[in-house]
């Protein structure tokens, strides 16, 4: 039986994809640094879970073709201030190169915001025992997405472009970073943006995010999307 990972708030009469995510064949974990199918019914895979007030992060025991199927739902209520959401967190070894590859499956998006879907960060240790940050994220939206970057705290860039996951159908995503090349994000095996990285970047302890990081802007309705088929590889 096969799981994802939904994040859900009340939906309108809408049409979705059921189907599994790579097109009707089920996912399986090859190999890799971290995988997870959603399979169990808990997120024991996980390192930490993250769900702010009117945040929903669960496994959804959806019923999907050409057998029943569970995912990841994240889901949050209309905020009048932009919320942390809800997501879960992995942490591996230290990486030079990293690439997160998942399916997502926008439910209801609010057409005001974007929500931060993903991000890869390395954890830099420092000598006086405190850590520093640099990360590359993705923000995804009803009419586009945005590649934020940010090298060090507070130095962020974002690089818009055109291309969104379709609400009510699955996507395959690849966010990947390169120690002194590029950062990267593909839409079903297509390269849609990638940007070279900045100065700055040192490799670290490697942390990963799926689900509902944060929304962009205030919300005046329910954000929802469902994950499946995580994957992190790395060198």
């Amino acid at each position: 039986m096969k799981r994802a990972i939904v994040l859900f708030a009340a939906l309108g009469a809408c049409s979705y994809d059921w189907s599994f995510p790579d097109g009707g064949t089920s996912f399986t974990c090859d190999g890799g640094l971290f995988c997870d199918t959603f399979e169990e019914t808990s997120l024991g895979l996980w390192d930490d879970t993250k769900i702010s007030p009117g945040g929903t992060l669960a496994i959804d025991p959806v019923q999907s073709a050409p057998t029943p199927t569970r995912a990841l739902l994240a889901s949050h209520a209309p905020a009048a201030s932009p919320p942390s959401g809800a997501y879960a967190e992995k942490t591996v070894k230290k990486l030079t190169s990293a690439t997160l590859a998942f399916a997502i499956r926008p439910d209801a998006f609010d057409g005001t915001s974007d929500v931060c879907v993903a991000g890869i960060i390395f954890v830099e240790a420092g000598a006086d025992g405190g850590t520093t940050d640099h990360l590359a994220r993705l923000r995804v939206g009803k009419t586009g997405s945005t590649l934020e970057e940010e090298p060090m705290p507070g130095n962020i860039t974002q690089h818009p472009f055109s291309q969104a996951p379709a609400v009510g159908a699955w996507t395959n995503v690849k966010l990947s970073v390169t120690l002194g090349g590029s950062i990267t994000v593909e839409y079903d095996g297509a390269v849609v943006q990638q940007i070279a990285m900045s100065a700055g970047w040192v490799a670290g302890t490697t942390r990963v995010f799926v689900g509902i990081n944060f929304l962009n802007t205030p919300t005046t309705n329910p954000v929802s999307l469902h994950i499946d088929d995580v994957r992190l590889d790395g060198t």
